[in-house]
């Protein structure tokens, strides 16, 4: 008997969709390069815990997914703490810096930047696109990543879906790009502090 080869149709629509650049952890050297483009700086340390929570998630380690991921969060929340402690001329930068000192836990000390960041958002030290963000974006994805890893971080026990993985591998991005925004505008703020001495 002849074997029957299928046959494939590419629509208009089909061919768009592969000639884009694909951020999805399905495709792990083109989600991670797609985030590299996203980023003026890419912390190489995010981007290594990335890496593992990516080859972690398609191995079907989702516990393991999610605690990489978290680290990777914390890594770019730390680095926010840091950015925020350097400039002391900014209002809420010793509550940051003291957290920083005392090794707060992550949570507590994302209250403090989130918080620092929200003056800023008021003083129009932060582009109102940022600053509407900070709520919308930077606590929300914190949130679901930190949840995740708490749930896979302790011997509860507890399953983490491939579904919950994989959100918040497709929240990253985002996460990611809106830290290094924050970033470049503390950058700036600082810049301009200095240079009005």
């Amino acid at each position: 008997l002849p074997v029957k080869m299928p046959r494939l149709l590419v629509t208009d629509r089909g061919r768009e969709l592969l000639s884009k650049e694909e951020c999805s952890p399905h495709n792990p050297s083109k989600y991670m390069a797609a985030i590299r483009r996203r980023v003026a700086q890419p912390d190489e340390v995010a981007m290594s815990y990335l890496a593992e929570a990516v080859e972690a998630w398609g191995a079907g380690l989702n516990r393991s997914s999610a605690v990489m991921l978290g680290c990777a969060c914390e890594r770019l929340v730390l680095l926010l703490a840091k950015a925020i402690a350097a400039d002391e001329t900014l209002p809420g930068v010793r509550k940051v810096g003291k957290a920083l000192e005392a090794r707060a836990f992550v949570s507590s000390l994302f209250e403090e930047i989130r918080s620092t960041l929200t003056s800023f958002r008021g003083d129009k030290k932060l582009p109102k696109e940022l600053g509407d963000a900070l709520d919308r974006k930077l606590s929300a994805i914190f949130d679901h990543a930190r949840g995740l890893r708490n749930q896979s971080g302790h011997p509860t026990g507890e399953e983490v879906s491939a579904e919950d993985a994989e959100a918040g591998l497709l929240l990253f991005p985002g996460f990611c790009e809106l830290v290094d925004k924050i970033l470049t505008e503390l950058d700036k703020v600082r810049t301009a502090s200095k240079g009005g001495k």
